[in-house]
């Protein structure tokens, strides 16, 4: 049977069997996130992050985090509080349909979101393309940003829109399968924190900086930052935002 005309699509990127089998036999995160890298390179995507958390009420704590975007964004990220001004968050919280970042772009879109365009832009995070994941209970979203030029970066976009959002189905079902395995590991061996480690990395979830957390408790910066270490290293965390994110995943700390 030959197919309409008018149900033909344009050509377009696909996601090879062995690049999915690779993922399903992924025994951790970071071995996922290799496996998708690797793959978006190849069509012309150079940076990807995806994260899944559990939607109950009471605050988002997040179960699953992998990112190869600068470190240094992702912390300026959390402490500036972010999430709540990127639309890119917005758009995948309201919505099951993947997207361009463009698509979002106008001129009536408020400053404070204008500004995560803008700062993420000078991190080289920008022209990106996200994939919405929602089940029940639990909100995930995976997000590529092209590379090349303003044209390259569009056929990118276009060529690639089907792919990324078979290998994000993929990926975030992997990650779903590791997670309860992972997350009970972490449990059993709770990381014990000092009160002054907790009470440090509380006000990092709450978006300070270490200047500003030495001055509410009264301690000197780099006592401040031996402590925020410390607990970064108890809880095997690369950065500080991630070391707050973890101790709120374990109930360390409040969800700020």
């Amino acid at each position: 049977m030959t197919m309409p005309e008018k149900y033909k699509t344009p050509w377009s990127y696909s996601v090879p069997n062995a690049v999915i089998d690779k993922m399903m036999k992924c025994e951790n995160m970071d071995a996922l996130e290799k496996v998708a890298s690797q793959y978006i390179t190849e069509i012309g995507f150079k940076k990807l992050t995806y994260h899944l958390v559990k939607v109950d009420g009471y605050g988002d704590p997040l179960l699953a985090f992998v990112s190869d975007y600068p470190k240094e964004w992702i912390e300026r990220y959390v402490e500036k509080g972010y999430v709540h001004r990127d639309l890119v968050h917005t758009q995948s919280r309201q919505s099951v349909v993947p997207f361009a970042w463009r698509s979002l772009y106008s001129d009536a879109m408020k400053k404070h979101s204008a500004t995560v365009f803008n700062e993420a832009s000078d991190f080289g995070i920008a022209d990106g393309f996200s994939v919405p994941i929602h089940g029940p209970g639990s909100f995930a979203v995976f997000s590529v940003v092209p590379e090349g030029s303003k044209n390259e970066r569009a056929a990118s976009l276009r060529l690639g829109r089907e792919a990324l959002t078979t290998l994000a189905l993929h990926l975030h079902e992997r990650a779903r399968s590791l997670l309860e395995t992972q997350i009970q590991k972490i449990t059993d061996t709770n990381p014990i924190l000092t009160p002054r480690e907790r009470e440090c990395l509380q006000w990092v979830a709450a978006g300070k900086v270490s200047s500003q957390i030495a001055a509410i408790l009264g301690i000197a910066e780099d006592t401040v930052n031996i402590h925020i270490r410390a607990a970064m290293h108890k809880l095997n965390a690369q950065t500080r935002a991630h070391a707050a994110v973890k101790a709120v995943v374990l109930g360390i700390i409040e969800s700020p």
